[in-house]
């Protein structure tokens, strides 16, 4: 797991576009919520970490 910060922060949407891009990959499918909380269970984490996002200062 990593964290990581930016002086020109992006969203989401904006993050995944270039990544699929940078990735040659045409669609990104959405994930459900039932199915990160399943994951985080597995993982025992939080599902907080996954499903929302906090402000960092670089």
């Amino acid at each position: 797991m990593f964290n990581c910060s930016s002086p020109q922060p992006v969203t989401n949407r904006e993050l995944m576009a270039h990544l699929r891009k940078f990735m040659n990959i045409r669609i990104g499918l959405p994930c459900p919520t039932p199915i990160l909380e399943m994951g985080a269970f597995f993982m025992g984490t939080e599902t907080e970490l996954i499903l929302k996002s906090r402000w960092g200062i670089p």
